[in-house]
């Protein structure tokens, strides 16, 4: 019998059944569609800004990445609203969890050498698989930072076939990672000579004089690009090799399979729509992929003094390209590496030299730099050390790559060498 009610008074009767358990507030219901809704503002909000400032490519992994994420936060708000709350709780757990391993993975990654698993803010890959480099620039790739010519040299200019051109080698120093397009210590140098020469980057992050030698041998063309000089920005990326339990004679123990992963160039798969399906997709390629991926020396015990092995090797290397660059009648300047020593005085190990102490990194640094100013003297090719005075913190963005100021610096102080052996 139902509830009767007259003149605002109850007078008899029972309660409605349909009534009966209802809570006035049914938290389980409310909190997903709540949490769900936030999310899909924030992300709304965030991508947007993203969008608009330049900062989040249209079309690429990590662009369709936010708005699966929205998606998926959408099904939860429906999933919750039509009463299957703990599905939806299952859906925000995962779309919190990837978010945030993305997220912190990514701002490690900006810190140091570590890898990021937020999937990639650019429609193809920055670099590619090469049979003998392990990896190269894509030709032709472009984003808001970083730009590549038709051969693959980051270079925001056409090269003027009418002009001599100087090459330049090195790793991510000379790439110049610490700063955007037109704004590189190559292209710096290239305006400083007011269009005089070209000035060709064949810098590529992580590379070392194995590569280079590999460069200057097959190539290095004089004849296309009119080269009369070649300067090779060195030193630091030998440097990781020390006190390797194995040290190949070129590099082929650890160095090299470590580019690969350095620098992304695996073929990519469905599973980098998501942080996790990053990390997957790697374990699955180190696990099945017929490369190879380098050891892990982090947790082996570090060295000490000067690996007089890995010297041999560096001495005999910044000889052999010398010698191969003479034979093809261009003139070559090495300069010794720059490093941000004020960085580097810690007793942890940041990385990219797995065997070595922070602070043990400048004292091995000067060490070779000595020994290209040596094998220099005894070989007869030209070798520039800048006194480390002259660079402070602010012209680097971290422990050894420029910034806008510090590229602008370096190459005020090649300026006169290229203007006196490099052009026509």
């Amino acid at each position: 019998m139902a509830w009767i009610v007259r003149q605002g008074e109850i007078v008899s009767g029972s309660p409605d059944p349909s009534l009966a358990g209802e809570k006035k507030y049914p938290f389980e219901k409310w909190l997903p569609m709540g949490l769900a809704g936030l999310l899909i503002g924030v992300g709304g909000i965030v991508e947007g800004i993203q969008l608009a400032n330049g900062h989040l490519e249209f079309g690429a992994y990590r662009f369709f990445y936010f708005n699966l994420l929205i998606v998926l936060c959408a099904g939860a708000w429906f999933g919750a609203r039509s009463g299957r709350h703990r599905l939806a709780w299952w859906i925000l757990a995962f779309v919190v969890i990837d978010l945030t391993f993305g997220v912190v993975t990514h701002k490690l990654s900006r810190a140091g050498p570590g890898r990021s698993f937020l999937p990639e803010n650019h429609l193809q890959s920055r670099f590619q698989y090469h049979p003998l480099l392990q990896a190269v620039p894509t030709p032709g790739y472009r984003d808001r930072r970083h730009e590549h010519d038709e051969r693959g040299l980051r270079r925001s200019l056409p090269v003027n076939r009418q002009r001599p051109s100087i090459a330049v080698f090195g790793g991510s120093t000379t790439y110049d990672i610490g700063v955007r397009n037109r704004e590189t210590w190559p292209e710096r140098l290239e305006e400083s000579l007011h269009g005089a020469a070209n000035v060709l980057n064949f810098g590529v992050p992580g590379y070392s004089t194995a590569e280079h030698l590999i460069q200057t041998a097959f190539y290095l063309d004089p004849q296309r690009d009119r080269l009369r000089c070649a300067i090779y920005y060195v030193g630091w990326n030998d440097i990781r090799n020390s006190f390797l339990p194995k040290l190949d004679p070129g590099y082929a123990d650890f160095h090299l399979p470590s580019q690969i992963d350095n620098l992304d160039a695996r073929r990519r798969s469905f599973l980098h729509s998501f942080s996790l399906g990053v990390l997957l997709d790697r374990m699955l390629h180190l696990q099945f992929d017929s490369l190879p991926g380098a050891p892990d020396y982090r947790r082996e015990p570090e060295g000490s003094g000067v690996d007089a092995r890995l010297m041999e090797l560096y001495r005999r290397n910044v000889g052999n390209i010398a010698r191969l660059a003479h034979d093809r009648g261009v003139r070559v300047l090495f300069v010794a590496q720059l490093l941000n020593e004020g960085r580097l005085s810690g007793e942890g190990r940041y990385g990219w030299l797995p065997m070595v102490r922070d602070r043990e990194v400048p004292v091995i640094q000067e060490a070779f730099n000595q020994a290209l100013v040596e094998t220099g003297r005894e070989q007869g090719f030209e070798v520039l050390r800048i006194g480390s005075g002259v660079f402070e913190d602010r012209d680097f963005v971290d422990n050894g790559h420029f910034s806008v100021e510090g590229a602008r610096k370096f190459a005020s102080r090649l300026e006169g060498w290229s203007r006196n052996h490099c052009l026509e």
